[in-house]
């Protein structure tokens, strides 16, 4: 077995790859639906060799989500230094250093099969053809030639990918993630005082507004409504996975959260217990073979 590791940065409702340079991100549907986080759009020119076997001398594709894989805790180690270093912190209304981002920290267990198989699907949907003539002066004709013999190599793909799911779907380890969310911010300095700034009255307000995203979500689970507001935060989106598994394979959810013995903090302490609360009362009614 294998671990690999992503690490991504939700900050300012924008999401970056930590272990890439903190590279900006997006969030895209593929073609059956599902979401994945992709990196920049961008063309690249074929081999000969890559030109021969699919008619086309260049793709528009998708960058994808840079992808470590663990042999030891030196290498985690390493992660989290690396991860520390592009994390966005800075001060809060509580702290002078603080992280003013969620993190998202996936831990994918594989085996070499399905290593390759995973390495099949993202090489298929890094594959952008309905950009192609952005990129392109050939004549239409000629490139919509071109885009059909990119569309069937995709669709070959797919079939392939299928078989190797069923050959190695049970051998898959699983998966672990861990998210560190920051905390809700009463933003209540005054701009320009103590070189308190607009941009930091921002990342306040953004803070909030994906952690209350998040905790209607939870409230939607609990409530068992049909439709969830996962589209409210981008944080919610990467979430969706894991607050609603679609797998028959056991699955288990927890939150811990931070409490703080100060008495001026009670407030603030009893309503981080009330959002735990809540979310193991609505994450018990989805999680399964528990």
């Amino acid at each position: 077995l294998k671990l690999m590791v992503t690490v991504a940065e939700v900050y300012n409702d924008e999401v970056y790859d930590l272990l890439g340079n903190r590279k900006k991100l997006f969030l895209r549907k593929n073609s059956e639906g599902k979401l994945r986080v992709r990196g920049s759009t961008i063309k690249r020119t074929l081999s000969e060799e890559e030109a021969k076997e699919t008619g086309v001398d260049f793709e528009v594709i998708t960058e994808s989500i840079v992808s470590v894989m663990v042999e030891s805790t030196q290498d985690l180690d390493k992660i989290q230094k690396l991860c520390s270093k592009h994390r966005a912190v800075g001060s809060s209304s509580e702290h002078d250093q603080s992280s003013r981002s969620h993190a998202i920290f996936r831990l994918d267990i594989v085996n070499q099969p399905l290593l390759d198989a995973l390495a099949v699907i993202d090489r298929n949907e890094a594959i952008m053809p309905s950009l192609q003539t952005q990129y392109s002066q050939t004549r239409s004709r000629e490139l919509r030639a071109r885009v059909e013999k990119i569309r069937s190599t995709i669709k070959k793909t797919w079939t392939k990918v299928r078989k190797m799911y069923k050959q190695v779907g049970s051998s898959f380890g699983g998966r672990m993630i861990l998210v560190d969310l920051a905390g809700s911010d009463s933003d209540a300095r005054d701009v320009g005082k103590n070189g308190h700034t607009e941009s930091q009255r921002r990342e306040s307000m953004l803070i909030n507004k994906s952690l209350l995203a998040l905790k209607e979500c939870i409230r939607g689970l609990q409530l068992n409504r049909k439709s969830l507001p996962f589209r409210n935060s981008k944080m919610t989106r990467l979430l969706e996975e894991v607050l609603t598994p679609r797998t028959e394979k056991a699955s288990e959810s927890v939150m811990l959260v931070n409490v703080a013995p100060p008495s001026h903090l009670k407030r603030k302490t009893l309503d981080s217990l009330r959002y735990g609360q809540r979310f193991a009362v609505s994450t018990k009614k989805t999680n399964k073979n528990r």
